[in-house]
């Protein structure tokens, strides 16, 4: 159902129902309606509290659902804040699963859009470096499959590294693979 946007203004005129209408249109993942709110910029942000969460949080599945990857870091950044500030919020396993997927996806894009090879070198190093801090949080079994996860996605990078061979069957492959 799409609103006309001159009642969606006249609402957001409204003390107190602006917020709500945003806050209702993030909560329910209305991506037009949050977008035309925070275009409009007659809504007053509060700094603290559960608005602006859900805002973020919205925009960044906005972000994750249409695969804009150059965004990703940013992505990457919230689920550590996420982690870090509510720990409860999330299993370790699960933050462990997005933050490894979102990394390897950064990594992984910088071989499809051909950027240096010493590049990928540090940015792998970067997010998956060989030694791992431990988590207070993390069971004998999730460090191990962690560790795991990042040798084998460091062995994988590298061979594309070294082998531009494979890495154009691999891109090529990978490319016909998004496309079905």
């Amino acid at each position: 159902m799409q609103l006309p946007e001159c009642s969606v203004s006249e609402c957001l005129l409204i003390p107190q129902l602006d917020s709500w209408v945003l806050d209702y249109s993030c909560r329910h993942r209305l991506e037009h309606l949050t977008k035309f709110c925070l275009e409009e910029g007659v809504i007053d942000l509060p700094q603290h509290g559960a608005l602006p969460l859900r805002i973020t949080s919205a925009v960044l599945w906005s972000i994750v659902k249409r695969r804009h990857t150059e965004h990703y870091e940013r992505v990457l950044d919230f689920v550590n804040i996420i982690w870090h500030q509510a720990v409860d919020l999330i299993s370790y396993r699960h933050y462990l699963k997005l933050s490894i997927a979102f990394k390897a996806k950064l990594v992984m894009e910088m071989f499809v859009k051909r950027q240096s090879l010493l590049d990928i070198l540090q940015t792998l190093d970067k997010y998956f470096p060989k030694l791992v801090p431990d988590d207070p949080k993390a069971t004998r079994r999730d460090i191990r499959k962690e560790c795991q996860c990042r040798l084998q996605f460091r062995k994988l990078v590298v061979l594309l590294i070294r082998d531009e061979c494979y890495r154009k069957r691999f891109l090529q492959l990978s490319a016909c693979s998004v496309c079905l």
